[in-house]
């Protein structure tokens, strides 16, 4: 199962131009969290290939991920490629910010929870994620 935390959720999700889902991120409920998790574990694992044949990165997956959750419908994100931060955007001691999600809670919900018929359809690996 894919464990991240929020503060990388948060910056990941920024970085691809994603700035309301990354705001959610930092301060969604545990449960929406642990689904978040669980889309990006579906994305890395059973999405679409990259163009070399490997997995989608964990930081587009969770990206991907956190704006289905906030939004509640697939999509591509509004970027391909990262951009820089301002490093000072999520830094600071922040111990809601560095928690990870609870991997117990993410074992009572289920491999790939928060994955829907919907997203998975979209998500089909004949997508094109370059």
């Amino acid at each position: 199962m894919l464990s991240t935390t929020r503060r990388l959720t948060a910056q990941w999700t920024a970085q691809y131009g994603e700035d309301a889902a990354a705001d959610w991120a930092a301060h969604c409920t545990k449960e929406e969290f642990i689904r978040v998790c669980g889309v990006a574990d579906f994305l890395i694992y059973c999405g679409p290939p990259t163009p070399s044949g490997g997995g989608m990165m964990a930081a587009k997956a969770v990206a991907i991920a956190a704006v289905f959750i906030h939004e509640g419908a697939p999509r591509h994100l509004a970027r391909k490629n990262r951009k820089k931060l301002d490093p000072a955007r999520y830094a600071g001691p922040d111990p809601t910010m560095d928690s990870f999600a609870d991997l117990e809670a993410q074992r009572r919900a289920g491999q790939y929870c928060g994955v829907t018929e919907q997203f998975e359809a979209f998500w089909s690996p004949s997508v094109d994620v370059s």
